[in-house]
């Protein structure tokens, strides 16, 4: 806001450098002198100059405390508000900054608190539990282990036959602990992933809301506790398996109960770590889909623009995207279509029950990679870069493949089937990657071909159609990576005519 006329306007920016305030009324009273109205107050003018609908004036502009003389145009308007130069404008946006800086590094360090505190809140409640059920566990243990040492014992005066029952029955009885044990690694990965979850929840992460750099700092942090809360209890996996090998001598079990080198205080350890399993939801995925996570995963579509709806989304046999002699030796990119997304990538098969797949890919997401607290699609199909090759030439692809759900170290692999019609003979095509590194907020890097093995069309070729099929590939190996544009793109050295079919994109773990 800025203080004119003895009131305060809303304030935006004027491209022309001209400082133009709107008022609700101009009225000229004597010669050279006005009456401007705006909310109800009134000011008077000296016009410098005078023009149709508008006068120059001089007048004082308060602009964030400070006040100075101005020339300005004032002109009647339905909106009072002042529309400022650059350097006015400036100085406000410059304030904005600084305020806006100052808000986004209190609510992260108020976050990071909060999240500390949620984390060791969750791991002292797990520990409480642990230590709260040990001594039980031990209590119950030992005297499990007591009452079969003294059957044993019992039987070495008996007979063979009944000696042997005995210690069947001893064996038995650690066996059956063995097992018990065993389910406890799996009881630490579900925990795992639950206590992720609510440490998520407990941040109300929206990476769809609230300033740019702010959400990246959040997404920073989320990704930094979800690995810390990984790594612990990959820690305590790792203790829990050593100890049930301890307690097995080695692997094998059976034999006479004193070679089976079991710890008693071992067990108990671990039997308390049962006590994990209250804090897992009831409605939490299955062990089976939790040991999956780490793993690769792919999608598929041929939702490219293009295709004709009226022929069942499909390339005509008179359609395709020219490549004329004005494209020849640059990069031409395939954009998306997320209104035919939903046919072109319409499952075909009904078992396995298909995902809902509109605005994901042929599969739904069912096969992509797994990652701890959600998965991120590989195609994303609205989004629009109007500026695609960076150079100010404003060309726009629509959609593209999203690679916010690798990990670095994953490697990204493209099939593309690209049908290619030469217009010329001796015609070499160079399917590729057209690839813009950028970071959390958005901002583009650096910009480069990632092209596959040319295809080279010689006599005969000319007008007929020809599939290609090739893989592309790309290594994620940090930040810019994971927040890279991607888009399916050509080249070629004489004009074409080309139909892209379909693209499976693969991130291999």
């Amino acid at each position: 806001m800025v203080k004119t006329l003895n009131t305060d306007f809303p304030v935006e920016h004027c491209e022309d450098n001209i400082n133009i305030i709107y008022v609700e009324s101009l009225k000229k009273v004597y010669k050279d002198l006005y009456h401007a109205s705006t909310n109800g107050e009134k000011s008077v003018l000296k016009a410098i100059e005078e023009g149709d609908d508008f006068i120059v004036a001089s007048t004082q502009l308060t602009i964030e405390g400070t006040t100075s003389k101005h020339l300005a145009r004032i002109e009647e308007g339905k909106s009072p508000r002042v529309c400022l130069d650059d350097s006015l404008y400036g100085i406000i946006e410059e304030k904005e900054k600084a305020d806006a800086e100052k808000v986004i590094a209190e609510k992260k360090a108020a976050t990071e608190a909060k999240t500390e505190a949620v984390k060791n809140l969750l791991v002292n409640a797990i520990d409480e539990q642990a230590k709260a059920v040990q001594i039980k566990a031990k209590l119950d243990f030992e005297k499990v282990l007591k009452e079969s040492k003294k059957k044993v014992r019992a039987s070495q005066k008996k007979s063979k036959a009944i000696k042997a029952k005995v210690e069947k029955k001893a064996e038995v009885v650690v066996e059956k602990a063995k097992q018990e044990l065993e389910q406890v690694e799996e009881q630490i990965a579900e925990t795992s992933k639950y206590v992720q979850q609510q440490v998520m929840e407990e941040l109300k992460y929206n990476p769809e809301k609230g300033n740019s750099d702010f959400q990246a700092d959040m997404k920073k942090l989320k990704t930094e506790i979800t690995q810390g809360v990984e790594a612990m209890f990959r820690e305590e996996s790792r203790r829990t398996a050593i100890k049930i090998e301890s307690m097995s001598g080695g692997g094998g079990g059976g034999g006479d109960l004193k070679q089976t080198n079991i710890n008693t205080a071992d067990i108990a350890e671990l039997s308390a770590s049962a006590t994990f399993s209250p804090l897992i939801s009831s409605n939490h995925t299955a062990i089976e889909k939790l040991i999956l996570s780490g793993t690769s995963g792919y999608d598929v579509t041929g939702a490219f623009e293009g295709k004709d709806p009226g022929a069942g989304n499909v390339w005509t046999s008179t359609g395709g995207i020219a490549y004329t002699s004005a494209d020849v030796n640059s990069v031409k990119t395939f954009s998306l279509d997320p209104v035919i997304q939903p046919n072109t990538d319409n499952p075909y098969w009904s078992v396995p029950t298909p995902e809902p797949h509109t605005g994901v890919g042929l599969f739904g997401g069912a096969y992509l990679p797994n990652q701890p607290l959600a998965k991120s699609p590989i195609f994303v199909f609205d989004s629009v870069d109007n500026d695609t090759f960076e150079d100010g030439s404003n060309v726009t692809t629509t959609g593209r493949i999203s690679l916010s759900g690798a990990s670095y170290g994953d490697q990204l692999r493209v099939r593309f089937d690209l049908i290619v019609i030469p217009q010329v003979t001796n015609t070499t095509v160079t399917p590729m990657l057209w690839y813009k590194n950028a970071t959390p907020a958005g901002v583009v890097k650096y910009s480069f071909e990632l092209p596959t093995q040319p295809v080279f069309y010689g006599q005969g070729t000319v007008g007929k159609e020809h599939l290609s099929r090739v893989e592309i590939s790309a290594w994620i190996a940090n930040e810019e990576d994971v927040h890279a544009l991607v888009y399916p793109a050509v080249k070629a050295d004489n004009p074409c005519i080309f139909k892209p079919n379909s693209m499976m994109a693969t991130i291999l773990r």
